[in-house]
């Protein structure tokens, strides 16, 4: 680990006070973490019992897409291609091969005393020019089932997105209203030429930030034609909610996008999530 740094994260006091979203169905506090002192927030659902939308899953969801300075203290380096950009450390890490989250997952889990949740093998590391040496091109998952962190699947991650709504967007369901909630790349200019740093944005009533743009979103699910079993590096993965790359058709949460988790992106990136005790 690295030496200490600021907080990276708002406190989910402060993400209800400037993001006025106050007296809104509210979600819980799962769990916190720190890693030199960089917070780590996640969330459960809120009760939604008075609502036409049960809760099938029994899941905390990190607030915040992983930012480049949680990342860079876990594993020891940063990929990302905004890294020497102003406020880079709040910018969520990009350039991540979904091998990279896996490894994340598990180190950080480790860090915090908890059983990592998958098993890794028979890693490789990327050699081309272009890609850190530290990045994972392939290697064999499997799910061991400890009480460590993980990636969502497809479904969680659509239900945390939602938010208790069936909004087109997390946070809205307007297009008009899109740039509250997201960096993306919109039909007229100004357009960002950068992501922005996490939770600057409007969260959606569970305390979801940057759920549509900024970074696509490593999940588990892989193509649907393929066996979860074995994990050969060719298989394809899920990315969820657009990019500040994107046009806002990308940011539909209901957009289901399979790449392959062997190469990292300039706007692929991740978010955490553990099961709920």
């Amino acid at each position: 680990m690295r030496g200490s740094a600021s907080n990276s994260v708002l406190s989910p006091e402060s993400a209800l006070e400037e993001n006025n979203i106050i007296g809104k169905l509210a979600p819980t506090v799962g769990e916190e973490y720190t890693v030199d002192s960089i917070r780590i927030t996640l969330v459960a659902p809120p009760e939604l019992s008075n609502t036409l939308i049960s809760c099938p899953f029994k899941t905390l969801m990190s607030i915040t897409p992983c930012t480049q300075e949680l990342f860079e203290a876990v594993m020891g380096f940063n990929p990302s291609i905004a890294r020497s950009k102003p406020k880079a450390k709040q910018k969520p890490v990009e350039y991540v091969t979904w091998y990279d989250s896996i490894l994340f997952c598990n180190r950080l889990s480790e860090l915090q005393g908890l059983e990592p949740y998958y098993l890794i093998s028979d890693i490789e590391y990327h050699k081309s020019a272009r890609i850190d040496s530290r990045s994972i091109l392939q290697a064999n998952v499997s799910i061991a089932g400890g009480n460590g962190f993980r990636l969502p699947t497809g479904d969680e991650w659509e239900f945390f997105a939602k938010a208790g709504t069936n909004n087109r967007f997390s946070g809205t369901d307007s297009i008009e209203e899109l740039a509250n909630y997201a960096t993306f790349q919109p039909s007229t200019p100004p357009r960002p030429t950068e992501p922005s740093a996490v939770g600057t944005l409007a969260s959606n009533d569970w305390w979801m930030f940057d759920m549509s743009g900024n970074v696509w979103e490593w999940c588990w699910d892989l193509y649907p034609e393929q066996d979860e079993v074995a994990i050969p590096a060719q298989y394809y993965r899920r990315r969820a909610g657009g990019s500040w790359l994107s046009s806002d058709w990308a940011l539909d949460i209901a957009n289901r996008k399979f790449v392959n988790g062997q190469f990292p992106e300039q706007d692929q990136g991740f978010r955490i999530c553990k099961n709920a005790p």
